[in-house]
C-alpha cells in the first residue's frame, strides 16, 4: 500500500481521476452574464447591495471579483449567483451587523398534497391524492416527520429521500430513479424543493466568529477553491442540498469546542462529493449526517475523497464524523489526524492513512443502523493504548453502544488489508474490539488481511456478545501477519 501525504499528491489523485473519467462536476453548464464587482461598486469594497440587486434581479449571474477584500453584510443571500475571482484571490470579510453565517444560500418549498399509496422501495411512480402541479425536472422530498422513523438512536434521524421528476400525470408523477426507501402513506409528507444552484470559485472568507456560509435546498452547489477562517460553530454547512461538489477548499475553523465546531458539515443531503480539500476544526473537520429535524431525511450517498481531515488533539473526539443516518457514505484515500467514525448503513472507508484520537483508537464505530460496513486497504497509526479507555484501534462498542437495540438490519463488517502501527500498547491492548450491546440480528465479521506492528498486544479480536453466550453471525479470519505473530483472539 502506499499514500501520498503531501497536497501535491492528493491533487495528482484528483486530477487523474477526473482525467479517467471517474470524478464528474456535477450540474449542467450554461452560459451566464458577467458583472464587473469593482466597475459596479465605483471604489466602495461593500458587496452588500451588488449582490442583493443581482439576487432580486434573478436569472443567470456571474459576479467576477478581483483580487482584493470585500465586506458583506452579515447572512447576505447569494440565491443562485456564480461568484468568482479569476484573476486571484479575493477576500470576503464581514461589514458588520446581526447574523450567524457570513454568506447564505437558500431554496424554497412548497407542500404537495398527501400520498395517496404507499411508498415502495425501488418504485419510479408516486400517486397524490390530488393535482400536485408538478412538471419534469422538479425535485421534490418525501419524508417521514415522525421521531426516529430511520433510526432510533436519535429523535431527528428520520426517513425519507429525494427525488426528480421524469413524467407527469394527473395525480402521479414518474421518477428519474427508483427510490431507496418504503414509506407509509399516512405517515409520509411531500414538498416541492425550488432550490438555489450557487457557485463560489476562489475566495476566501475570513468570517470571524460567524460560520463562513450555509446553503440550504441547493441544487448543483459547487464551492471550489474556498478558503475559510472562521471561530465559530461551523465552517461551511451544507443541509437539504442534493448534487453539490465541493473541490480544492480549505477550511479552519477554531472554534470553542463547545460540541458544534465542525471545519465542513453535511447534514439532510444526499448525491455529494467532497475532493481533494483540508478541513480541519476543534472538534470534527467533518461531520457527515446529523442535521435538524424539519423535514429531515438520511443522508445519501456522500464521497469524501483524496482530502485532509484533522482536529484538535485534545479534542477527544475523531476527526472525521459519520453519523448514523448515514448511507453510502465513504471516506476513500484520505490523510486523517484524529480518527474516523463509521456508522449508519452501508457505508466504508477505504485507502485511507489514519492516524488515531489522543485516547489510541483509530476507527469507532458509532450509532450502526446495519448492512455492510467495510473498513479496506487503510494504513492505521495508533499512538496511546486504547484498552485503557476498554476500546480497541479498531472498536465498535468497546465502552459505548455502538451495536445495540437500534441495530435492526442484519450487520456485515468488513477489515481486510489493513496495516496497523502502533505504540504505547500494553499486554492488554486489542487490535480489533467489537460487543454486541443488545442487537438481534445477525452480526458476521470477516478479518482478512491484517499486518501488525506493535511494541505490545494482547489480543487481536476481542468479541463479546452481552445478550447471550455465544456469537450471533459468522466469524472469519485470516491472513494475520507482523511481529506479534503469538497475538490471541477470544470472545463469547
Amino acid at each position: 500500500m502506499g499514500f501520498s501525504f503531501s497536497r501535491p499528491g492528493r491533487r495528482a489523485f484528483f486530477q487523474g481521476a477526473l482525467a479517467a473519467g471517474g470524478l464528474a462536476v456535477l450540474g449542467p453548464r450554461k452560459a451566464f452574464a458577467a458583472i464587473d464587482a469593482d466597475a459596479a461598486l465605483q471604489g466602495s469594497n461593500d458587496l452588500t447591495d451588488l449582490v442583493n440587486s443581482l439576487v432580486q434581479a434573478g436569472g443567470g449571474q456571474a459576479l467576477v471579483l478581483g483580487p482584493r477584500r470585500y465586506v458583506i453584510r452579515p447572512e447576505t443571500e447569494v440565491g443562485s449567483l456564480i461568484i468568482e475571482a479569476p484573476q486571484g484571490r479575493a477576500v470576503i470579510g464581514s461589514a458588520g451587523g446581526p447574523g450567524h453565517y457570513l454568506l447564505a444560500s437558500n431554496g424554497s418549498s412548497r407542500p404537495l398534497p398527501r400520498l395517496a399509496e404507499n411508498v415502495c422501495q425501488g418504485s419510479r411512480s408516486l400517486r397524490f391524492v390530488a393535482a400536485h402541479g408538478l412538471r419534469p425536472g422538479d425535485w421534490i422530498r418525501i419524508f417521514d416527520p415522525r421521531p426516529s422513523s430511520y433510526s432510533a438512536v436519535r429523535s431527528e434521524y428520520r426517513q425519507g429521500f429525494n427525488a426528480v421528476v421524469s413524467e407527469t400525470f394527473d395525480n402521479k408523477i414518474v421518477l428519474v430513479e427508483p427510490v431507496p426507501c418504503s414509506l407509509d402513506r399516512r405517515a409520509g409528507r411531500a414538498l416541492h424543493i425550488e432550490p438555489t444552484s450557487p457557485t463560489l470559485r476562489n475566495l476566501s472568507l475570513q468570517s470571524g466568529s460567524l460560520s463562513a456560509a450555509r446553503f440550504t435546498n441547493t441544487k448543483y452547489l459547487g464551492l471550489h477553491d474556498i478558503a475559510v477562517e472562521a471561530s465559530a460553530p461551523h465552517g461551511i454547512y451544507v443541509e437539504r442540498s442534493l448534487d453539490f461538489v465541493i473541490t480544492g477548499t480549505n477550511i479552519r475553523n477554531a472554534g470553542s469546542r463547545s460540541g458544534s465546531d465542525y471545519g465542513l458539515a453535511i447534514g439532510n443531503s444526499e448525491k455529494g462529493r467532497v475532493l481533494d480539500c483540508d478541513l480541519w476544526a476543534r472538534r470534527h473537520g467533518i461531520s457527515v449526517g446529523g442535521g435538524g429535524a424539519s423535514d429531515a431525511i438520511p443522508n445519501r450517498s456522500v464521497e469524501i475523497k483524496a482530502c485532509a481531515i484533522g482536529n484538535e488533539r485534545d479534542a477527544l473526539v475523531h476527526a472525521a464524523d459519520m453519523h448514523g443516518n448515514c448511507e453510502r457514505t465513504s471516506f476513500a484515500n484520505c490523510v486523517v489526524t484524529g480518527g474516523v467514525s463509521i456508522a449508519g448503513k452501508d457505508n466504508s472507508i477505504s485507502g485511507c492513512s489514519i492516524s488515531s484520537m489522543r485516547n489510541g483508537v483509530c476507527v469507532v464505530g458509532t450509532e450502526v443502523l446495519g448492512g455492510s460496513l467495510k473498513i479496506v486497504d487503510c494504513i492505521l497509526r495508533s499512538s496511546a493504548d486504547a484498552s485503557q479507555g476498554y476500546r480497541g484501534i479498531i472498536d465498535f462498542g468497546g465502552n459505548s453502544i455502538a451495536i445495540g437495540r437500534h441495530t435492526v438490519a442484519p450487520l456485515s463488517i468488513l477489515i481486510a488489508g489493513l496495516e496497523v502501527e502502533a505504540t504505547g500498547q500494553s499486554t492488554s491492548s486489542r487490535v480489533i474490539e467489537l460487543r454486541n450491546r443488545g442487537s438481534a440480528v445477525p452480526v458476521d465479521l470477516t478479518v482478512r488481511g491484517l499486518h501488525v506492528e506493535m511494541d505490545a498486544v494482547g489480543t487481536l479480536v476481542s468479541l463479546r456478545n452481552h445478550q447471550s453466550n455465544s456469537w450471533n453471525g459468522s466469524i472469519v479470519i485470516s491472513g494475520i501477519t507482523g511481529d506479534k505473530p503469538h497475538t490471541r483472539t477470544s470472545g463469547h
